[in-house]
């Protein structure tokens, strides 16, 4: 449409009919509708009919000049007005199911997107899952948990078959070196839940003031414990977990407890391992109390390797074979006195302190068998244990850091492994002593420092 017709359609009523014949002669008296005048005239319009519906304009019908030169009457403007009337109707309900067939045609683009989007993600979920549970299953043969000949390790067994079909929270009592990810994998594989996720949380590996969000997510952020929904969580060493992080889990748990919503996700499992036995954590009141009474039903101590040493020789056989694989070297065997010589160590380290020493040998050892010369010292140096265990906490923690720096070379990885701890703790751990840059001072000494 001209520009000169709209803005006389939307500066005067809406409703008026622009008649050519009538402006004409007014054009002398009011020189500012010659260009509207001019432009119907451009057009060959003889007359213009606004199409209104509500008040509102909806469209615009141009009406041929012809031959006509007289003025519409008033009878033809009336008839012209509900004309006028009837098409803007038409065309504001035209123009309403063509807005709203764009709008669905939008939202339908929308929802194939989304429909796209949620495919490709449900894939990456499953190949996700698969690789966990890859990872996982890769855990569960590990056979360390079916190694029991001795009566506690029995028990064990015993207890956490028990323990697999319920639902209730697990804690697992067990020192540093203990096998808890096998025996915590043995409990979700025979449980209802063997085919959801299993989810490991280390609480001691993470700073305070992040464990908040790391547990139970932010923005952008899935948490351990909805990344576990419907399956297992282990949270390794949860005493570590700080005061407020260990009440919103007991919440939590509590919550889950409290509704039978079966459309609500499905909360995961709790399996938590401690270093010390639940009297002991409330005596020293490192646990919240609400989420003490979460496992005061189900628990499982893990016996220390010195009190089953009828499971060594399988173990370090075992720990060999694994060993020969991982260094990509032929499979060795033991002689009788060295394997003597390990059932009589008492494994401070346990199980993770077994399998290092006996990988540490099938590396030095040259011939088809390992001897005794091929183990590292299983002992501390004379006269060193009692100077080891002397002073203040934070003196002896930072002796035993140097170390076991010294005695793997400065390899931080490795001296980690020695003292039983993740790598990023012992990492934490050297930042906080001032030891992150300094060198090593030698090589020697036992194989756990």
């Amino acid at each position: 449409m001209p520009p000169a017709i709209a803005r006389a359609l939307l500066e005067g009523n809406p409703r008026s009919v622009l008649d050519l014949a009538t402006l004409r002669p007014r054009v002398v008296r009011e020189p500012g509708i010659r260009e509207l005048t001019d432009a119907m005239e451009g057009r060959s319009v003889g007359a213009v009919l606004p199409c209104v519906h509500l008040d509102h304009l909806e469209g615009v019908m141009l009406l041929a000049l012809g031959d006509r030169t007289e003025p519409l009457s008033r009878v033809e403007i009336e008839e012209l007005g509900r004309l006028g009337d009837a098409l803007g109707g038409a065309l504001s309900a035209a123009l309403a199911q063509r807005r709203v067939e764009s709008h669905i045609h939008q939202l339908s683009e929308l929802r194939r997107d989304a429909e796209t989007q949620i495919t490709a993600l449900r894939g990456e979920v499953d190949q996700l899952r698969d690789q966990c549970d890859v990872l996982g299953r890769g855990l569960a043969e590990d056979q360390t948990l079916h190694v029991a000949y001795s009566p506690s390790m029995r028990r064990v067994q015993t207890r956490a078959i028990e323990l697999a079909p319920t639902e209730e929270p697990v804690l697992l009592i067990a020192g540093a070196g203990s096998p808890v990810l096998p025996v915590s994998r043995f409990i979700h594989d025979r449980g209802p839940r063997w085919d959801a996720p299993f989810v490991v949380a280390d609480c001691s590996a993470t700073a305070p003031d992040e464990v908040m969000n790391l547990l139970f997510g932010d923005e952008g952020h899935t948490g351990w414990f909805h990344s576990a929904t419907g399956g297992t969580l282990l949270m390794r060493d949860l005493p570590a977990l700080p005061k407020n992080a260990q009440a919103r889990l007991a919440e939590a748990l509590a919550a889950r407890d409290s509704t039978d919503d079966e459309s609500r996700p499905v909360p995961p499992r709790i399996i938590a391992t401690s270093r010390s036995e639940l009297d002991e954590l409330r005596r020293l009141d490192a646990l919240d109390p609400a989420l003490q009474r979460c496992f005061v039903r189900a628990d499982l101590v893990i016996p220390p390797l010195r009190e089953r040493r009828e499971d060594v020789p399988s173990l370090a056989l075992l720990a060999i074979d694994r060993a020969c694989r991982v260094l990509a070297r032929d499979p060795v065997g033991i002689d009788q006195a060295t394997m003597s010589a390990l059932v009589d160590h008492d494994w401070p380290g346990d199980v993770a302190e077994l399998e290092l020493v006996l990988e540490l040998a099938v590396g030095r050892a040259s011939g088809k068998t390992i001897a005794q010369s091929d183990l590292p010292p299983l002992a501390w140096p004379a006269g060193e244990e009692e100077e080891s265990l002397s002073g203040t906490y934070t003196e002896v923690e930072r002796r035993l850091l140097e170390r076991a720096l010294r005695r793997s070379g400065g390899n931080k990885s490795q001296a980690a492994r020695r003292l039983g701890l993740k790598r990023t703790t012992f990492l934490d751990k050297l930042r906080r002593h001032g030891l992150d840059e300094r060198a090593p001072e030698g090589v020697g000494g036992s194989a756990l420092g």
